[in-house]
């Protein structure tokens, strides 16, 4: 049962969550050793050293027995789930050869290994090759992820031994590294011990650090879900709750520039506005429970992908996202003169932009679900009621300021300019997301 359940939210995170949910990218730091004869280098030691950020982000995924760290099977679950990826990209790594006459056979990648050690994790695996040693011989090394899953950089170093007569001279940048060999024995240095700290980009650091937050908040949460009945916890919990829902729903995300493109396009009144977000709360929660409900009697037969099913199903989403804005776009072309189906055209287009902002719902009310079956169900589901109102209070905030301008605009082309760019960017945004869309990785 519990294997089933967290295949539901493995596979129903990747299906469209905002973009904070999507920022973090773990990176790994790389370090590099050789083993070599006299004449050739035989085989690369590769580690790929993970933080404690990530730890976070995996526990939510592959915390099966929920005891809040990675034990042996789920540390097993997440090798192989890597292996899958990497693979077949060749371990994510790029050779690059310069002045040498000799065909380089890069046999084999082997003896792969994920190691928890305390507050750190660590991927190892070894490649087997023939690299001939001679004075000046030069090579690179690049691990590079085209689908942008991962970032790397290497570890300082300036000399790493190769043998009693050999060392290679070493220039990392990042997550290339340039490789030559030198003759003699290896000079003393103390630039591999310096950490050099690259000023990270403002923005993927800020998103990474909300994005560890709310994961954060997530495992409080879970915690709380776990405790005996009290009035003091479940407020605490519904509280909790409603700021984690305000907080995920800040983010950008396809939730919000449907409504706000919609209430851009039309004009309304508070209360019409409050029931339009009352029912995208309503079916965001009854299509989660759905999801977890279906997803534990059928999950296992029918999704044998995970990765492959969320990566159809936020196909389908955008693509959905680009028929609610073609069917709004076409409705006020060929209906602009008409008034005899206005109404029933405007309540079509008010449901099918309602069922897209809600129909997929968010990674962490499917996790509360989950949560629901394994704990106490009726904690689980008012922290999920809770979460959505949260959600709902901030499209609201998004649905008024969309609908204040509409109002503002006295001018009819303005209007009708504004209208017809809102659509566009539905169309586009829409586009934009199932080019995109790539497989995940966890």
């Amino acid at each position: 049962m519990k294997i089933i359940l967290i295949l539901a939210f493995i596979c129903f995170q990747k299906v469209l969550s905002c973009a904070l949910c999507a920022a973090y990218t773990p990176t790994a730091n790389v370090k590099l050793d050789f083993n070599a004869s006299d004449d050739n280098i035989n085989k690369i030691y590769v580690t790929w050293e993970f933080s404690q950020d990530f730890i976070k982000i995996l526990l939510q995924n592959y915390d099966i027995n929920y005891n809040n760290t990675l034990d042996k099977d789920e540390l097993t679950d997440i090798k192989y789930t890597l292996l899958d990826y990497i693979e077949p990209r060749q371990f994510l790594m790029q050779f690059q050869f310069y002045n040498l006459d000799e065909k380089i056979y890069i046999e084999k990648f082997l003896n792969a290994k994920l190691i928890l050690d305390k507050t750190k994790l660590f991927f190892t695996f070894e490649v087997k090759l023939n690299i001939p040693i001679k004075e000046n011989n030069t090579f690179s090394i690049r691990f590079e992820d085209k689908e942008g899953f991962f970032s790397f950089k290497f570890i300082p170093q300036d000399f790493i031994t190769l043998n009693s007569n050999y060392y290679l001279s070493a220039n990392p940048n990042l997550n290339l590294i340039f490789l030559q060999a030198q003759k003699g024995k290896t000079p003393n240095t103390t630039f591999a011990e310096i950490q050099i700290k690259q000023s990270p980009n403002f923005i993927d650091d800020l998103l990474n650090k909300l994005q560890i937050f709310k994961e954060n908040i997530l495992l409080y949460i879970k915690q709380l879900l776990q405790q005996e009945f009290n009035i003091q916890t479940f407020l605490i919990l519904l509280i909790i709750s409603f700021g984690y829902g305000v907080f995920h729903a800040s983010a950008p995300g396809h939730s919000k520039m449907l409504t706000s493109s919609y209430f851009l396009t039309h004009k309304s009144s508070f209360s019409k506005i409050f029931y339009f977000v009352l029912k995208i709360g309503i079916v965001h929660i009854m299509s989660a429970f759905l999801l977890v409900s279906i997803g534990i009697i059928i999950l296992e037969k029918l999704l044998k992908d995970i990765n492959m099913a969320g990566f159809i199903l936020t196909k389908f989403t955008s693509l959905l996202i680009v028929f609610i804005a073609l069917f709004m776009l076409s409705k006020k072309i060929l209906h602009k003169n008409s008034c005899s189906c206005s109404c029933h055209s405007h309540k079509t287009s008010e449901w099918v932009v309602i069922l897209g902002a809600s129909l997929v719902p968010c990674p962490g009310v499917i996790l509360l679900f989950i949560f629901a079956y394994k704990f106490n169900f009726f904690y689980a589901l008012s922290s999920a009621v809770f979460v959505t109102l949260g959600m709902c209070f901030v499209l609201f905030l998004f649905a008024i300021g969309a609908n204040k301008i509409h109002q503002n605009v006295k001018t009819i082309k303005i209007r009708t300019l504004l209208e017809y760019l809102a659509l566009i960017f539905m169309i586009s945004f829409g586009l934009f997301l199932f080019i995109n869309t790539k497989e995940g990785v966890f």
